[in-house]
């Protein structure tokens, strides 16, 4: 396709990103224990920069 741009997606991917490693910085602000924040990186975070 002619028309395959991934600079969209990839705009895309970085927001969500930047969003999932916010909440992570507030959930450290909070002193949560770390292995709830790695639960959550795991979970919600390197799901975006994985999935294809």
């Amino acid at each position: 396709d002619r028309e395959l741009n991934f600079e969209e997606n990839c705009d895309a991917v970085g927001k969500k990103g930047q969003q999932r490693l916010y909440c992570l910085r507030k959930l450290a602000s909070f002193h949560v224990d770390r292995t709830i924040m790695s639960t959550f990186y795991c979970s919600f975070t390197e799901s975006v920069s994985s999935f294809p």
